[in-house]
């Protein structure tokens, strides 16, 4: 139910807002948004006892950085932006990545000689020592095939709609060529969906 929302909300953004306020208040503490909130907020009372303890080391991961900097400054980074940014990471870690990268194989497996340039890249690349186990972010960068496959991946299968901050200006505004008026909206599963022609694609 809560894609259903988010999917509505990329279209009409205006809407996101009352309609996530809403959700949140159907059902128990046991499922949806209410179940979210209530882990979510478990897990930074935790983290934050555990600094206060000196039990947690600050850089062990994303959670405990948080943590760390709501203690350093509590003013600045309140426990409402530790929420936030909390239980943003929980969707966006879990659900959105695995998602993406279900596509990244299924396309691949569709596509054999791309799968092939792909494997040979990553290979070679870890011939070389570039990567490292696990494979760091920046290590990553340097792929540049495999990163044209994961952004063309992400073209066909955008898994997430939000957000949608993009609003065309006062007096409209013209991308590639074409004009866009004032006050549209642009998001992420839209573009998705027009399937721009000159982009790069699974068949180079």
């Amino acid at each position: 139910m809560l894609l259903v929302v988010y999917s509505f909300t990329a279209v009409y953004p205006e809407l996101f807002r009352p309609l996530f306020w809403l959700f949140g208040k159907l059902g128990d503490e046991g499922k949806g948004v209410a179940y979210m909130k209530t882990f979510t907020m478990e897990q930074i009372q935790g983290r934050i006892k555990e600094g206060e303890k000196g039990t947690s080391g600050d850089d062990r991961d994303t959670m405990a950085w948080f943590a760390k900097r709501h203690r350093e400054n509590p003013e600045r980074f309140t426990l409402a932006d530790l929420y936030l940014h909390a239980s943003a990471s929980f969707i966006a870690g879990s659900d959105t990545t695995s998602a993406t990268m279900s596509a990244v194989f299924y396309f691949l497996h569709k596509n054999p000689r791309t799968l092939t340039i792909v494997r040979k890249e990553i290979e070679e690349a870890t011939r070389t020592g570039l990567l490292s186990d696990p494979v760091k972010y920046d290590e990553a960068q340097q792929l540049p095939y495999f990163q044209a496959v994961l952004k063309e991946s992400l073209r066909m299968f955008p898994v997430t709609g939000i957000p949608s901050e993009r609003v065309v200006p006062a007096g409209g505004a013209t991308v590639a060529g074409t004009h866009f008026p004032e006050g549209v909206s642009r998001n992420i599963w839209l573009r998705g969906a027009l399937r721009p022609t000159v982009e790069i694609n699974f068949m180079c």
